[in-house]
Formats: structure tokens, C-alpha cells, sequence
């Protein structure tokens, strides 16, 4: 079951903001969106899903950085970031398979387009609390990202990718993020990392 992490818990936090484990996690989701974002530019380099898994990858750079090496350094980079990847670089990767899968027919400047809307979404989101802004979230990543990308692995008959999505929904809408919350041993957090590392590597195999 999931529980508060004690205070004295060997994997507390480091003296100066660090969590060594949650730097651990986010290097295996760099590398595993890294290779994401390979696997998508050698099968459909006219797509942006391969920026999209970079743009996450970028994020979970930064992220093991501020965890492993220096919070006050990395904090604002990390969640900048981090709030981009949700807002933009997810969504190009439901656009890609909205695109391959003839959901949508847009040209180059449509995606412009897109990508200034969605930025402008994500600029004017900061506005609000925080609560706010997970709810825009939720609503941008799952008609964006996981509506696309679970309607292409339905009418592929593709389980992979299925499976992928599924991962994905489950890693962002029940594990979440939780950093002080433990789940049979291990920070949610780290659950969630490797969980959509896994989970990207899946989708982008099934582009």
C-alpha cells in the first residue's frame, strides 16, 4: 500500500534538496524517451513525435540534474520544462498519430499553428492555481495525446501500443508524481518515471 515516507527513512532527502533516487528514475526516463525519440525519427521523420518524446527527454535531463546534483540550481528548469512536455511535447506525439492514422489531415503550417496555440495554452495556465493547471493538464493530455494515440492502436488491432497508452494513462492518472508517498517500498514518483519511460519507448514502437 501506498504510505508516507518517515522522516527517518534511509532514502530521505539529501542535505541540500537532493533525492538520489528520484535522479536514478528520471535517468532511465531520459534514456528511455532518448530512444523514443530515435525509434520515431527513423520510422516517420516528417512527424513531430520524435521532438515530442525529446522535449520529455530534455525534461527528465534537467530532472535528474536538480535531483542528483543541485535543487536550487535546476528547480525552475526542471518544472518549466517539465510543464512544456506536458502541454506541447506529449500532444505532438497524439498529433503524429492523429496524422499517420488519418484521424486528421493537417499540413505544416496547420502544425504551427498547433504548436503556437498550445504554448500560448501553456503560457496562460500558469496564470491559475495549481489545481487549475493539473486539470488543464489532464484535459490536453487526454484528447491530445491518449485519445489519439489509443484510438490509432484500436484500429490497428495493435495491443502493443494498447498497452503502451494503457501504461501511460495509469503512471499519470494513479500513480502520479507523489515524491513523499511510498508504493511497496519506492516513491511513487520513481513508480511514475519508470512507468512512462517504459510506457513512450512502447507508443513510439508503434508509430
Amino acid at each position: 500500500p501506498a504510505t508516507m515516507a518517515p522522516t527517518s527513512n534511509k532514502d530521505s532527502k539529501f542535505q541540500g534538496g537532493l533525492y538520489p533516487s528520484v535522479a536514478v528514475s528520471d535517468a532511465f526516463n531520459t534514456v528511455l524517451h532518448i530512444m523514443a525519440a530515435l525509434n520515431a525519427l527513423e520510422s516517420h521523420p516528417e512527424e513531430p513525435a520524435w521532438l515530442g518524446f525529446g522535449l520529455v527527454a530534455f525534461a527528465g535531463a534537467i530532472g535528474t540534474l536538480r535531483f542528483g546534483f543541485s535543487e536550487s540550481l535546476f528547480a525552475k528548469g526542471n518544472g518549466d520544462l517539465a510543464g512544456l512536455a506536458a502541454y506541447l511535447g506529449l500532444p505532438l506525439v497524439g498529433l503524429s498519430f492523429a496524422r499517420v492514422s488519418s484521424i486528421i489531415s493537417v499540413n505544416h503550417n496547420d502544425m504551427i499553428v498547433f504548436i503556437v496555440i498550445v504554448s500560448a495554452l501553456a503560457t496562460l495556465a500558469q496564470s491559475f492555481s495549481e489545481k487549475v493547471q493539473h486539470l488543464v493538464k489532464v484535459f490536453v493530455n487526454l484528447f491530445l495525446f491518449i485519445g489519439p494515440v489509443a484510438y490509432s492502436g484500436y484500429i490497428n488491432n495493435n495491443n502493443l501500443l494498447l498497452a503502451s497508452i494503457g501504461l501511460f494513462a495509469f503512471a499519470g492518472i494513479v500513480i502520479k508524481p507523489e515524491r513523499h508517498i511510498y508504493l511497496l517500498g519506492m516513491r511513487r514518483e520513481d513508480w511514475f518515471h519508470y512507468m512512462i519511460g517504459i510506457a513512450s519507448y512502447g507508443i513510439a514502437s508503434g508509430l
